[in-house]
């Protein structure tokens, strides 16, 4: 098992977002966990700086005392990307984590609770995307929420791990879609992960449902799913996308259909 370090004493999105001021926002800027030697390494064009447990605390902490302070200088758009790369790391319950940003590039690496090693990338027109909803986030709009309905057990967690930067996601069980279609405020998009009879009745659960009527649904298909492209559009799915599926092309594929349901309810 791999032990956090950040996560012992505050938590990535508090401890990213307070580093983010510190980062000259023309410039790349990495940020390294160092277990071994209990501190955070930033890498700037400036040079190095290690920032020890007591040092980043007291960063967190007048961090604190400036929140609600309207900020749009020229470092806002590297603490917003910072902070929602923070939250993402959170909810996926991450540790010794090394965060590489810069202008057209983002990629943060992480250990799970297993000692697996993840990346969370985004390039080009992905970060400014990403730039966008961060910053839409810290002047008080709630993230787009995609709800995930999982096929099995855990099976939907490297989808959560590609799309939480970037959106408030939720993973159920495909059982719960009728639970979903009865509440009365449905999430912003649906995606189903097929397997065979149940993944269809969940779209159409969804789809009977008065406030989940008009949400879009996308389908991620499994290579030995029984589901085929006919049977999914039939039950009410509005796209369909085969696994395994690039990031990009996941997330693009998903701020498209949220585009288009946000202005089909205009």
């Amino acid at each position: 098992m791999v032990e956090p370090l950040m996560l012992g004493l505050t938590t990535y999105q508090e401890a990213l977002r307070a580093l983010g001021p510190l980062v000259d926002p023309a410039g790349d800027v990495r940020i390294v966990e160092l277990a071994h030697n209990a501190c955070v390494e930033v890498t700037t064009p400036r040079g190095i700086r290690q920032i020890g447990i007591a040092q980043l605390e007291e960063i967190v902490l007048n961090s604190h005392a400036r929140r609600g302070v309207a900020d749009n200088g020229p470092g806002a758009s590297q603490s917003d990307v910072l902070r929602s790369v923070g939250l993402a790391l959170d909810e996926l319950r991450a540790c010794n984590v090394r965060v590489d940003l810069g202008p057209d590039m983002l990629n943060a690496r992480f250990f799970d609770g297993h000692g697996a090693s993840h990346d969370l990338t985004y390039r080009g027109e992905e970060l400014d995307a990403l730039r966008r909803a961060s910053a839409a986030r810290r002047n008080g709009q709630p993230l787009r929420r995609v709800l995930i309905l999982q096929s099995g057990a855990n099976s939907a967690a490297s989808v959560v791990e590609l799309l939480v930067a970037e959106f408030a996601v939720q993973a159920l069980p495909a059982l719960y879609a009728r639970a979903v279609a009865s509440v009365t405020e449905a999430p912003d998009l649906v995606l189903v992960q097929s397997n065979g009879e149940s993944s269809l009745a969940a779209i159409q659960e969804i789809r009977a449902g008065k406030a989940s009527a008009n949400v879009p649904v996308v389908v991620l298909a499994a290579q030995d799913s029984a589901v085929d492209t006919q049977q999914a559009f039939a039950a009410g799915a509005d796209d369909l996308l085969q696994e395994p599926v690039l990031p990009a092309q996941l997330r693009a594929r998903v701020r498209t259909w949220l585009l288009r349901g946000r202005l089909q309810s205009e």
